[in-house]
């Protein structure tokens, strides 16, 4: 989400009591291994200052990166993921995506000097993160919609449990962060997920 801006996810945080804090990332195009680490250091900070665990939301791959800082953290600082148009279970794009994503992979290969970049090859850690098992001490949210063109709806969907639901919104992929009926749910979202309390070990 853009820091210079307040999102309409992050208002309607802040308009049902929930603080929110911005992920600082304005173009979610570089390396998802380096921002999950980056994004692991802002969740100790905000759970030593507050004692409290944080949820994470994510639209696409900020999903799978809020999977990966999950795992990154130590077990109960983050007690929720709200993903939207993310491919939790499977990771399968729309073909079309998939070349984007390509040259998206070269051009982070020529700037990082890594080979793989986007395509599950490169051996990073994010790539296993991804792959991984949901935590049982995190519960799971994933919006999702039948008309997304860019993330095979199938892949978004949870496996249902105690711990994870799948909410289909009408809608495109892109859209999801503004979505009317994505926004209408999160205060119950955030609600649910904050009302189990996992304990925060060190």
């Amino acid at each position: 989400m853009p820091s210079v801006t307040v999102a309409p996810i992050e208002a309607q945080a802040l308009r049902h009591g929930f603080l929110p804090i911005p992920s600082g990332i304005v173009n979610n195009v570089g390396c998802p291994d380096q921002t999950a680490d980056r994004l692991a250091l802002i969740t100790r900070w905000a759970v030593s200052l507050t004692g409290k665990p944080i949820c994470y939301s994510g639209h696409s791959l900020g999903g799978l990166i809020a999977k990966a800082v999950s795992r990154r953290v130590p077990q109960g600082y983050v007690s929720g993921v709200v993903s939207m148009g993310t491919p939790m279970s499977d990771v399968c794009v729309n073909p079309l995506m998939d070349q984007a994503t390509m040259i998206l992979g070269l051009a982070n290969e020529l700037a990082l000097a890594r080979s793989g970049c986007f395509r599950g090859t490169c051996g990073c850690r994010f790539v296993d993160d991804a792959r991984s098992d949901l935590l049982d001490d995190v519960t799971y949210f994933s919006f999702f919609t039948r008309d997304d063109q860019v993330v095979e709806p199938e892949g978004c969907l949870l496996p249902e449990s105690h711990n994870c639901q799948n909410i289909e919104v009408a809608g495109t992929h892109s859209g999801l962060p503004d979505n009317p009926q994505v926004l209408a749910q999160l205060p119950t979202v955030l609600a649910a997920i904050f009302q189990r309390r996992p304990r925060i070990t060190a």
